[in-house]
């Protein structure tokens, strides 16, 4: 029997009951908020440290462990770059082994970067970071290893962390100015949608919870700090992700947005503030969508990524990244626990498998790494939110198959949940209409990724209001279903009354039937004009056999389906029940 952390804990990783007229966040049920002076309080509580060190005591736990200090380089481990949050690590091996050793350690790492030491990525620094996005970030690494190392320092040492925390005042190195304020208050670039935003949130969100109440510290700043913080994330949370998680400057943007400061911030906020923000699904799916889209490749776990940025739109689930990084060992914690064992079967048979493969520095064999990699403080996530004593489960009947972000104007409709050959269809019509080589409708399955159509944008007033103009959309339980927008109408078939594996069917301006990406017997592509409108057809089959379609008064027959388009939206014959979204 694993080791579980305190009831208080546990509720707090609680979501409350969502509710449109609900307060928003909600109230965590029996919370009692910290003493002054009362650390660790950020991710779990002075009371959950003792089952903290039990679970640290479990095979697991051991091997949690030990991959902290693998990445810290300590320890007869081959010596790592330098990080900000290397503190941070210390401060967790600390709390975990009861050690004072590793609170001097954190000591030591914290002040160099008080000193100015640039971490591995040279933009992120204490002192000087490169540009305000990266000083949320900095200020937050220096903020969790206070929390961590707080009761094995000095009392002189806290109070100059804490002055340096609460007086945080730079100039970038690109010129622009910065400080804690600034980041709670009036944070560098937000407007209308910038991925900028959440890392400067979340780090000075986790900056004021770690701080306030302690000598240093002016709790009548923080206060109105906190307010700015709590403005700023609702914005992100109601106009910069949408309800199915996607992100208004695409989904690359979208992750830089989330994982570095802001998903850590929104389970500091159940456990050290009380506040529960996942009780609307917009928090949830910022985790939620990478078990949703995630298709297993021999490259590694892909998801579908509809951007036109380089680095920033990579369709690859990079796990060793600093923004990139940490979907699960964080996610844990910010999703509801009933999602929790879907969420792990995707780590388990998608991602898992190819680690060592990826990642042939970090990760052995065969040997777990928690989704720990680069940044040692993960190895903290890992052990606090990892659902110990949770069997993975198929995410089928936990998750819906057809998700809708009706803000932003994404569909993605799924079939299953298996293997390398799961088809995915992602349809985008909202979005920024200012991006150019957006893959608005991205069809994935039996091992293609491909490109489909030329869908353009259907965005309600201005570009800046970034809330998709959807005409019609019909979901179904099998994870077929219909979607129109801009005049185009997209619909996809997975009932195989066609005799193809996966059917994608295209109607209006956008449907010119261009293809992109590698095909093969797999695909094929036909158009077919019936009932004064023409349909582009693409079709999966796995042994390489396609239906052929046909036009049959004002439907197209394809194998035993029938397709209509009744000037709205495509209709299919043959469609497994309408599906109710819970989201």
């Amino acid at each position: 029997m694993r080791p579980a952390l305190s009831l208080a804990f546990a509720l707090a990783l609680l979501p409350a009951a969502a509710a449109a007229d609900a307060p928003w966040p909600a109230p965590v049920p029996g919370f009692t908020p910290p003493a002054a002076g009362e650390h660790p309080r950020l991710f779990f509580r002075k009371a959950d440290v003792p089952a903290l060190r039990e679970r640290a005591a479990t095979p697991d736990g051991k091997l949690i462990l030990a991959r902290c200090k693998t990445l810290l380089g300590i320890e007869g481990n081959p010596e790592r770059s330098y990080t900000l949050w290397h503190g941070a690590a210390a401060g967790f091996l600390y709390q975990a082994t009861g050690d004072a050793k590793y609170a001097a350690l954190g000591k030591e790492y914290v002040q160099k970067a008080l000193d100015g030491a640039l971490d591995s990525d040279k933009r992120y620094a204490f002192v000087r970071p490169s540009e305000p996005l990266r000083a949320g970030p900095s200020l937050a690494a220096v903020a969790v290893a206070y929390d961590l190392c707080y009761d094995g320092w000095d009392d002189a040492f806290r109070k100059t962390v804490c002055g340096a925390v609460m007086n945080y005042n730079q100039v970038c190195g690109k010129g622009a100015k910065t400080s804690l304020e600034a980041l709670a208050l009036r944070p560098n670039n937000p407007n209308p949608v910038s991925n900028h935003l959440g890392l400067q949130t979340g780090g000075a969100g986790l900056a004021v919870l770690a701080i306030k109440g302690d000598p240093g510290a002016d709790d009548a700043k923080l206060a109105k700090y906190q307010e700015g913080v709590e403005r700023f994330a609702r914005k992100i949370l109601t106009e910069d992700f949408g309800e199915g998680g996607y992100f208004g400057e695409h989904a690359g943007p979208g992750v830089i947005a989330s994982t570095w400061t802001f998903l850590p911030w929104l389970q500091a906020e159940r456990v050290c503030g009380g506040r529960d923000w996942l009780t609307r699904p917009n928090a949830e799916w910022i985790t939620l969508r990478f078990a949703a889209q995630t298709v297993p490749t021999p490259a590694g776990p892909m998801y579908t990524n509809p951007a036109p940025m380089g680095g920033y739109g990579t369709d690859q689930l990079v796990q060793d990244g600093g923004h990139h990084a940490a979907y699960f060992c964080e996610g844990f914690g910010a999703v509801g626990p009933e999602k929790r064992a879907a969420l792990l079967w995707v780590y388990e048979q998608f991602v898992r498998p190819t680690e060592a493969k990826l990642y042939p520095t970090q990760a052995k064999d065969g040997e777990p790494t928690f989704d720990a990699f680069t940044y040692p403080h993960r190895a903290m996530f890992a052990l606090v939110n990892w659902p110990w004593g949770v069997a993975p489960a198929n995410p089928e009947g936990v998750l819906p198959k057809v998700v809708a972000d009706r803000r932003m104007g994404q569909y993605v409709f799924r079939n299953r949940w298996k293997d390398a050959d799961d088809a995915v269809v992602a349809v985008l019509f909202g979005s920024r209409t200012e991006d150019k080589n957006v893959k608005r409708c991205m069809v994935w399955g039996l091992g293609h990724r491909l490109t489909f159509g030329d869908l353009r944008p259907s965005v309600e007033g201005t570009a800046k209001l970034n809330r998709a103009k959807v005409d019609a959309f019909d979901p179904r339980e099998d994870g077929s279903g219909a979607v129109t927008a801009g005049g185009t109408a997209v619909g996809v078939d997975y009932s195989r009354a066609s005799g193809a594996d996966a059917v994608v069917v295209q109607v209006g301006p956008g449907a010119t039937g261009k293809v992109t990406g590698a095909t093969g017997p797999k695909v094929k592509v036909k158009a077919v004009t019936a009932g004064g409108a023409t349909f582009s057809i693409l079709t999966l089959a796995a042994d390489g056999t396609h239906p052929e379609a046909k036009a049959e008064g004002d439907a197209v027959t394809l194998g035993k389906q029938t397709i209509r388009y009744d000037g709205k939206a495509i209709v299919f014959g043959t469609a497994a029940g309408p599906l109710k979204l819970k989201q």
